[in-house]
């Protein structure tokens, strides 16, 4: 199984995403750790993936996807977070920062939008977006 986020800077009222290696913007996601919660993986990726320390607000949903001919489930939380030490080697290279009205325009599957839509409910951050 795999985990992941939408990411939340209350700080600067932003949704941070991805940049994949294939190009694609995505949600932070990574496999479990044995012995390893999901929410655990979820932080864990947030910090590696992009240089933020994240902490679990709510649950924004679940997806499946295949990769490699493999069908994974992939579950993701609503974090807040803010930067960490790491998160400028991080920042406009491999992870942009957007507003939460044009998040689900950026990624680039449906699922993340779903989930992006979710966890902007679950944060309260209705209001935040453009209609």
């Amino acid at each position: 199984p795999q985990a992941g986020a939408v990411v939340f800077l209350p700080s600067v009222g932003k949704i941070a995403l991805r940049e994949a290696k294939d190009g694609s913007i995505v949600l932070p996601k990574g496999h479990v750790e044995v012995g390893e919660a999901a929410w655990q993986t979820a932080v864990r990726e947030i910090d590696e993936e992009m240089g933020l320390r994240a902490e679990v607000r709510d649950w924004a949903g679940t997806t499946r996807v295949e990769y490699g001919g493999e069908d994974r489930q992939v579950v993701y939380f609503a974090v807040a977070a803010e930067p960490g030490p790491e998160f400028r080697t991080h920042l406009d290279r491999d992870t942009f920062l957007v507003e939460p009205g044009v998040a689900e325009a950026t990624v680039d599957y449906d699922s993340d939008r779903a989930l992006i839509r979710a966890a902007i409910e679950r944060l309260g951050l209705v209001g935040e977006v453009s209609s």
